[in-house]
């Protein structure tokens, strides 16, 4: 029987092909084993390189979706809540708050909403007029001197205080912000002349330094002269 078997071909085949699948589903088996068990349990290099991918996909995506910032206000806020997030969203390029108002009645009227379509426009202008551009700002500051920037930085210092304060700027704040003023007003001027004093007191030690060094020559050239006059009484022939 089994000399049978080895002699017939069509079961040599099947012997030869159930052994070739045989290693091919091995090879399969042992590969997914392996894939599971790095699944299951990671290095911690690769773990640590997933997790990088992950934030560098999510910064990515989180970068380019992000809200961006075309203008910026160069005004004091309204004190309207409505006209305050009107002007935020405009700041967005975001048109969407500027809504009309729709009418109670079934009919539609025509006038009434052309009337609310032009208060909104009339409302989008005032408070586009209180918008500069982002770029723009930012090519006018980097043409501006020192001190100008300083200013620059101290109104948008205070526009922060009275964001702050509701959007109306209370009188402490006020006086308190003119007395700062004031006082560096002052402490300039101070300073100023605290160093013109130092350079008009340099100025006074090195004259009298001069003079008495003056003083000292002419001393000297007095008692030359004596010397030479009380000479020449006793030797009318003396020789200068």
């Amino acid at each position: 029987m089994l000399n049978f078997i080895i002699q017939c071909f069509p079961l040599q085949w099947l012997v030869k092909r159930s052994n070739e699948y045989r290693k091919e589903m091995a090879e399969t088996v042992r590969q997914y084993a392996v894939s599971q068990f790095c699944k299951a349990f990671p290095l911690v290099q690769e773990n640590m390189d997933a997790k990088k991918k992950i934030l560098e996909n999510i910064r990515r995506v989180t970068e380019a979706y992000r809200p961006h910032r075309y203008h910026k206000r160069k005004t004091a806020p309204p004190p309207d809540i409505e006209s305050r997030v009107d002007l935020t969203l405009l700041e967005y390029e975001h048109r969407g708050g500027l809504r009309l108002i729709a009418p109670n009645n079934d009919e539609v009227d025509a006038e009434l909403i052309q009337q609310q379509q032009d208060i909104c426009q009339e409302k989008l202008q005032r408070l586009m007029a209180s918008l500069v551009d982002v770029k723009e700002e930012t090519s006018d500051l980097n043409n501006l001197s020192e001190e100008d920037k300083i200013k620059q930085a101290k109104h948008y210092a205070s526009l922060h205080l009275e964001l702050k304060d509701g959007g109306a700027f209370s009188k402490e704040n006020s006086r308190l912000n003119s007395l700062n003023e004031q006082k560096q007003v002052l402490s300039e001027m101070v300073e100023k002349l605290r160093t013109t004093k130092e350079t008009v007191i340099g100025n006074i030690q090195e004259t009298n330094a001069t003079l008495e060094n003056i003083r000292l020559k002419k001393s000297e050239a007095d008692k030359k002269l004596k010397e030479l006059e009380e000479a020449e009484l006793k030797d009318p022939e003396y020789v200068y």
